[in-house]
């Protein structure tokens, strides 16, 4: 780099701080302009689009409270139109029903205040949300004559008694009521609550017809706390000094505000609970129509008000024409903000002023001179022709040049030394996996490049009980096992080139192995490798573990990055067909296995967009008495009808949804379709004594801390007593979490839902699970059945499974009965109920009904 001359360096700093300071002036004079400016048109070119804002973000909040309180009305149409709950006559059912959705929403800050039913007999119950948990009813019906009568408990909990009656009240009449229309949902017209309390609101209702003579509205009135809050929130985030709700008489219905006494006391007039605003405001209201008015006094200076009806809340613009949102401001008050800012501003300006001129004159002094001095003693030592050493002492006596430029050439060179040694350090432990010191993949890509080759062969070998080995050892015992594993399998690869195998860490429980050359040249490595899949490895102390390796091979055929990579992938399919059952723990990578993996990908994607109400549905099979051969119940199972797939089955789409996640709207979905099923059924007067419907249980909707309260509440909505319901939960489920599981499943029993114990005898069971988790019913794995007639040990062990579930008071279910010798030897053996193709295949709703009363009647004929 050529460095300019001392005096050119003068002349360039002199522009440059003159250009800066001429820079600032110019600022200074546009931002002085622009105050002024701002000061003559303040209202039109600041405060109206401020006021305005924040006019529209209230309305925006109002609008976004009534939508929420929309949705879930229409979630309660819903689910009471489903209901079997009487809707008139008697109302406690609709009150227990409107207590279920109340509980959840009555937190320390509830959505709502009222959730309210009324029928076209100008019968009503309504729920009071007073939040923290806190409920009153308010219930007029044939049981609670005379007018509503309120309640502090429900009405016919144990020790309730009427706290007060308001005569003559009839739902029929309440703007509520009588504006509902069959639009769901909608916004009334704004009333007043009746009481001494009397608070203004506009309800949420929606129609509930199920016949004419069974119909009414529902309704929900929005907590005027959370409204509050809202007008809390644009006075708190803003400029402005009040925002106000006011009726056409100008009265005050909500506000908040931050107004001095003075200006509160000119502004409003009349009780502080209950305010209006003074007869000078209200004549200038009345007198301009237009949105920004400005209220000017001697006294109390200049105030900007700024009104626009609620006309855009969904509701006929004639009914909230009549209420306004005033948004207030003092313009004094704003004009000290900018005043503020103008100032501050000005100090700022100078500030930078001062700074710029420091910085030059630091940079001057402490870079551009020292440098011009080391340019001009390097040029002096590199280009003057010094004939002896004498001479050059005579030019530079102490040798003061050169000792400045041997300094920073030495500095320099210590600098490249140190960053030298820090990057191969860096590059050592980037380029090996500390605690098993083999290679990492970035360090074997980068030989993999360096290497000559044209075929390759990668394994990659997964130790399968790592996950529970990582959680019971520490860290320095994990790098011994490591350091044990690479030592045991050393031999494997001992006369191999060392420069055409690459071994490296792939993941936590996975190394990778790469061999160059043909893949015939590999497979008595692999096979050795492949003895070596059940070792003993030490983790130090003198202590063991015993591990099991799975392997899966992939060959390379094409010398790119791309294909290595593709190359890994498909190892890594290899190992997952290998783990699997059958798998044998080794596996060679074909195509099939990409197809298939390609299939389960699509089916992942289509199920994440599908749409769960209308593919996934409901079937059922019997369950029948052995002795008699009467219907004892039914197991759901679910099947997807996809768009694009066709039929998929249980067994291949269930593992998915446990995979992405979706199992857990599914079995919600089966939870809901099953509860409503079950109710028709029982309404139809279809079900059978001791009719009792099992459903499947994921593990992950088991885990869910919620899941009791999501069981219950699917059974209150629908109306169905819990002993209808039994759970199936598999027997590998209890060993995750048994202690979570069982004070769940406690309380699903005590509420009276029965369990049932799924596939007994092929899992991790004992008789200690049987009691600790108060099963009601065993089914015996299908394996057993079919090994039922033969001779050996299933046949023997099956008897000792019936005995031990019979001692325990509990029923047995045998599953996939599909021949009269099966059905024989399980009556023999004392099973009581059996389920399978020989005495019905799972069906749909409607063939389930006909098929239930082709059941009864032949058991009425037969008996």
């Amino acid at each position: 780099m050529k460095f300019l001359r001392k005096d050119h360096q003068w002349k360039i700093g002199h522009l440059v701080f003159g250009a800066l300071i001429s820079f600032i002036g110019i600022l200074t004079f546009f931002g002085a302009a622009g105050f002024f400016w701002l000061q003559h048109d303040l209202e039109e070119k600041i405060v109206q689009p401020l006021l305005e804002r924040e006019v529209n973000r209230v309305l925006e909040g109002f609008k976004s409270e009534y939508l929420a309180g929309g949705i879930f009305i229409k979630q309660m149409q819903g689910l009471l139109l489903e209901s079997q709950v009487t809707l008139h006559g008697d109302l406690l059912g609709v009150a227990r029903f409107i207590e279920a959705l109340a509980r959840r929403e009555n937190t320390e800050d509830p959505r709502f205040s009222y959730i309210q039913f009324g029928n076209n007999r100008g019968e009503m119950i309504a729920v009071n949300l007073k939040g923290d948990g806190n409920l009153a009813f308010y219930i007029k019906d044939e049981q609670h004559r005379g007018g509503l009568q309120q309640f502090d408990m429900r009405p016919d909990a144990e020790g309730a008694a009427p706290q007060g009656m308001t005569r003559d009240y009839d739902p029929r009449k309440r703007p509520w009521y009588a504006n509902a229309t069959a639009e769901c949902p909608q916004v009334s017209s704004i009333y007043f609550s009746m009481g001494a309390d009397a608070q203004w609101n506009a309800s949420i209702t929606c129609p509930v017809n199920r016949s004419p003579e069974d119909q009414g509205v529902i309704a929900v009135d929005l907590s005027s706390g959370r409204l509050q809050k809202l007008l809390d929130a644009a006075v708190r985030q803003s400029l402005v000094s009040g925002v106000f709700i006011v009726d056409d008489n100008d009265r005050v219905l909500l506000k908040s505000e931050r107004l001095s006494r003075s200006d509160k006391a000119f502004l409003l007039e009349g009780d502080s609970e209950k305010p209006r605003f003074s007869e000078l405001v209200v004549s200038r209201l009345n007198a301009d129509h237009s949105r920004m008015i400005n209220l000017h006094t001697d006294s109390h200076g200049k105030f900007l008000i700024y009104q626009q009806p609620l006309t855009e809340m969904g509701s006929v613009a004639g009914d909230m024409a009549h209420f306004r949102v005033l948004v207030i401001s003092s313009r004094d008050e704003l004009l000290s903000v900018f005043n503020s800012f103008f100032w501050m501003s000005w100090i700022a300006l100078a500030f930078i002023v001062f700074g710029a001129y420091i910085l030059i004159r630091v940079y001057r002094g402490s870079i551009t001179f020292p440098l011009i001095r080391l340019r001009e003693q390097a040029e002096n030592v590199a280009f003057r022709e010094v004939v002896s050493s004498h001479e050059f002492e005579l030019l530079y006596p102490k040798g003061r040049a050169i000792e400045e430029i041997v300094s920073v050439q030495d500095a320099v060179e210590k600098m490249a030394n140190s960053l030298y040694s820090l990057y191969q350090e860096l590059r050592d432990k980037v380029d090996r996996d500390e605690e098993s010191g083999l290679l990492s993949l970035i360090g074997a890509a980068d030989r993999l490049e360096g290497a000559k080759w044209e075929e390759a062969t990668v394994c990659v070998v997964e130790i399968s009980n790592y996950v529970q080995l990582s959680d019971t050892l520490n860290k320095v015992a994990l790098r011994h096992l490591w350091h044990s594993l690479c030592t045991q399998v050393s031999p494997v690869w001992a006369d191999f080139p060392p420069n055409r195998l690459f071994r490296c860490r792939y993941s936590e429980s996975r190394i990778a192995i790469v061999m160059l050359g043909a893949p015939h040249e590999h497979e008595p490595m692999l096979e050795r490798l492949r003895q070596k899949s059940d070792l003993v490895l030490g983790t130090g102390a003198q202590e063991e573990v015993r591990v099991f390796l799975c392997l899966g091979v992939s060959h390379c055929r094409e010398r790119s990055r791309p294909a290595m990579e593709k190359s890994f992938a498909n190892a890594v399919l290899a190992l997952r067909q290998a783990q699997l059952a059958g798998g044998g723990g080794f596996s060679v990578f074909q195509q099939s296995m990409l197809e298939k993996e390609e299939r389960v990908q699509a089916l992942l994607g289509a199920m994440d967009s599908a749409s769960i109400e209308d593919e996934f549905t409901m079937v059922y099979q019997p369950i029948c008495d052995l002795r008699s051969g009467r219907m004892h119940g039914v197991e759901a199972l679910m099947r997807w009808q996809s768009p694009l797939f066709g039929a998929v089955s249980p067994a291949e789409f269930i593992p998915l949804a446990e995979r992405s996640e979706r199992i857990t709207q599914l079995g919600a979905l089966a939870l809901r379709k099953v509860a409503c099923d079950v109710a028709a059924m029982q309404a139809a007067g279809l079900l059978p004594p001791g009719f009792t419907a099992h459903i499947n249980v994921s593990a992950r909707q088991a885990m869910n801390v919620h899941f009791f309260e999501q069981v219950r509440d699917i059974a209150l909505a629908a109306g169905l007593p819990p002993g209808l319901l039994t759970l199936e939960l598999t027997e590998s489920l209890l060993v995750d979490d048994a202690h979570h599981l069982r004070a769940q499943f406690r309380r699903l029993a005590d509420f009276g839902f029965g369990l049932c114990l799924d596939d007994f005898g092929t899992g991790y069971s004992s008789l200690s699970t049987l009691h600790n988790f108060n099963f009601d019913c065993v089914k015996l794995d299908r394996s057993f059945i079919v090994r039922s007639t033969e001779e050996g040990r299933a046949s023997a062990v099956l008897p000792a499974i019936v005995g031990i579930a019979r001692s325990l008071k509990m029923s047995c279910v045998a599953e996939g009965v599909e021949t009269p010798e099966q059905a024989a030897v399980l009556r023999a053996m004392g099973c009581e109920y059996v389920q399978g193709y020989l005495f019905a295949r799972p069906m749909g709703l409607a063939p389930l009904q006909a098929w239930m009363a082709d059941n009864a009647r032949a058991d009425i004929s037969g008996g």
